[in-house]
């Protein structure tokens, strides 16, 4: 099923389109025929399909030009390409502002050092991604050709941060007058979304991320209803199930934008016990996996 999103204060799109975008191909196209790009890898929603038109254009320029110079006229060259195909996109009210997110532009270095991973966006992109070369064949270097040598060091590590980084955030939200002091600086929401919901998501989501990182299985990038499905199947050692309500958790997973919130956790106080349980489940495990103990590092944090 698909879900409808929408970004703060923008309209909230009609159609979800299933297959690739049929603009976002031709962009990437013109990118190799008319810059001095070594190769463009078009990635997420409008390579792989379930885009609308609030989707990012999430592509990666591969090139040599290490100077300032360069690397400014090769947006210039895309600006001028994405005029083309999606006319008015920069226009004010914007009908397409996403369009403004998703472009990188990196040396062949750096993406074959993130390309080793299982995990790292440009590693997917890699696997999955639609390639751009000037001549047939010139995409198989791009390729992923298996090499996961550098998840622990690119992945598993920061994956790990952000679990103890999001653990002691929903540590200080159980606090009233810390959680008060956090409604009160953080943007406004119009209510599709809470500081507590996606305290929980995240906590979750990025321990099970580095857990099944840990274990060399692609984790699922917004659903922890389906990490722990994964983890069920891939970690024969684990056998604790989950007591948090993972469907409604999911709802506050967000890339960049907000889903619409049908069923909130109110608060953390509503997960209590659940969410501080399947917690420890994960760390433990984590911990004899690798022997990283993250109850250590966020005492240390």
């Amino acid at each position: 099923m698909l879900v409808k999103r929408h970004r703060i204060g923008k309209y909230m799109p009609e159609v979800v389109h299933p297959g690739p975008d049929p603009a976002a191909l031709a962009v990437c196209r013109e990118l190799v025929a008319e810059t001095g790009v070594e190769c463009v890898v078009l990635h997420g929603s409008r390579a792989w399909g379930n885009w609308d038109e609030q989707s990012d254009l999430d592509l990666i320029m591969i090139h040599q030009g290490g100077n300032g110079e360069e690397h400014d006229s090769l947006f210039e060259s895309l600006e001028l390409i994405k005029n083309r195909h999606y006319p008015g996109w920069g226009d004010d009210p914007q009908p397409e502002p996403s369009l403004l997110y998703g472009q990188d532009a990196v040396s062949p270095e750096r993406y074959a050092s993130r390309k080793r991973t299982l995990n790292d966006y440009m590693a997917r992109a890699a696997r999955g991604g639609l390639i751009f070369t000037r001549e047939l064949g010139q995409e198989r270097p791009h390729r992923h050709d298996g090499d996961t040598s550098n998840e622990w060091d690119l992945v598993t590590l920061k994956r790990l941060e952000m679990a103890g980084t999001w653990s002691r955030v929903a540590a200080e939200l159980q606090d009233p007058e810390l959680l008060a002091m956090r409604r009160s600086s953080a943007r406004p929401r119009k209510d599709v979304h809470t500081l507590e919901g996606r305290a929980a998501h995240r906590v979750l989501g990025q321990s099970g991320a580095a857990l099944l990182s840990t274990l060399g299985v692609v984790y699922p990038t917004a659903s922890v209803e389906e990490m722990a499905r994964l983890i069920a199947e891939h970690d024969e050692g684990w056998d604790h199930g989950f007591h948090s309500a993972l469907g409604r958790i999911d709802q506050y997973a967000y890339c960049g934008c907000e889903l619409v919130v049908t069923d909130p956790v109110l608060d953390l106080f509503d997960l209590g016990e659940c969410l501080e349980a399947d917690r420890s489940a994960l760390w433990q495990r984590i911990l004899e996996l690798s022997g990283y103990d993250l109850s250590e590092s966020e005492a240390s944090g």
